[in-house]
């Protein structure tokens, strides 16, 4: 198996990046990282010879259905993550459309397997908090934000794909800890403790090391599961404790207090005119006050049931991820 095409698209995300580097290690030798990005030169493995590179976007048939057809296998990393309303319409044709053109492609390709990656914003959040599983049923509720609605969704064409005869199985990530690909999509979270956060949420999220991602990633390539779905969590935590963890491992100051709703509602709704006037992203959203205030745990039992290895403690997880971004913050290369 391990001479097979394997095809990755977002290989430069947050994910890609550590699931080529899983790849590699387990000694695969034709890995191909599809992604819209054309810059490879900070990739740990751009000058691999086991690794080749294909710009593209997964929302266009061209090139990713020759990239598909080339492919034994694919692994589906490719998303927008925002909570910015206004794009919502980027998010869908990336993570829906996307996620559709992808399995559709591998269907008629005769891929032998897919593994979406998706997120636990697809499984929905209820209006009482509440463990939420594999099992949970998803709900309309305002906790639900438009980059979940997307993945759920995206969800729904890969359920429908294998209906149809895709062999495929579906990893849904808690916030993921990481390096490499600073700011970009959870990581950007280290920049916003680093430079000071005066406050925390009230809520708490479930959070896990990137690199058990991939290993439950390559460890799904090579099973024979089929038609399943997995909570990808190492531990569910408070955002207090979240945050001020955080801060510590960076040397910085911790928020004391927690957010009153009113004060949140003010943030969000000056984020609101600031985005308007300069063009950029809002840094608060009403969705992220809504998202980070509620209570989400996450049972992650299924997972460790798969046998793909154990879950990094959550203590070390930030620990190593924060040290490392506070050297690459001093050296200025974040």
């Amino acid at each position: 198996m391990k001479d097979k095409h394997i095809l990755i698209t977002g290989g430069t995300g947050v994910l890609g990046i550590y699931i080529v580097e899983a790849l590699l290690a387990d000694g695969f030798t034709d890995i191909e990282v599809f992604s819209r990005s054309g810059s490879r030169s900070s990739l740990p493995f751009a000058s691999n010879s086991n690794v080749t590179f294909t710009k593209g976007d997964v929302a266009a048939l061209h090139p990713l259905t020759e990239a598909i057809e080339r492919s034994d296998y694919v692994i589906h990393a490719a998303a927008v993550v925002s909570f910015h309303p206004k794009r919502f319409d980027l998010m869908h044709t990336v993570n829906v459309e996307g996620t559709a053109n992808v399995v559709n492609i591998a269907l008629e390709s005769n891929v032998k397997k897919v593994i979406h990656i998706s997120s636990i914003a697809a499984i929905g959040r209820s209006e009482k908090s509440g463990v939420i599983s594999e099992n949970t049923s998803w709900g309309n509720s305002k906790y639900n934000s438009y980059y979940g609605i997307t993945k759920y969704l995206a969800e729904q064409e890969v359920w429908r794909a294998h209906h149809e005869g895709l062999n495929m199985a579906i990893i849904n990530p808690s916030l993921i800890m990481g390096g490499k690909a600073w700011g970009q999509s959870s990581l950007q979270i280290f920049k916003k403790v680093y430079d000071g956060l005066p406050y925390f949420t009230t809520g708490s999220t479930g959070i896990v090391d990137v690199q058990d991602v991939a290993k439950m990633a390559l460890s799904l390539l090579k099973s024979d599961i089929n038609g399943e779905r997995y909570i990808a969590s190492g531990g569910n935590i408070s955002y207090k404790d979240l945050f001020q963890k955080m801060a510590f491992y960076m040397d910085r100051k911790a928020p004391k207090k927690p957010a009153p709703k009113w004060l949140m509602s003010i943030f969000w709704r000056m984020e609101k005119v600031r985005s308007f006037l300069t063009g950029n992203e809002p840094i608060i959203t009403r969705e992220t006050v809504r998202s980070t205030s509620h209570l989400s745990s996450y049972d992650n039992q299924k997972s460790i049931d798969l046998g793909w290895g154990e879950y990094a403690e959550l203590d070390e997880i930030l620990e190593r991820y924060c040290v490392e971004y506070k050297v690459f913050r001093k050296k200025g290369t974040v």
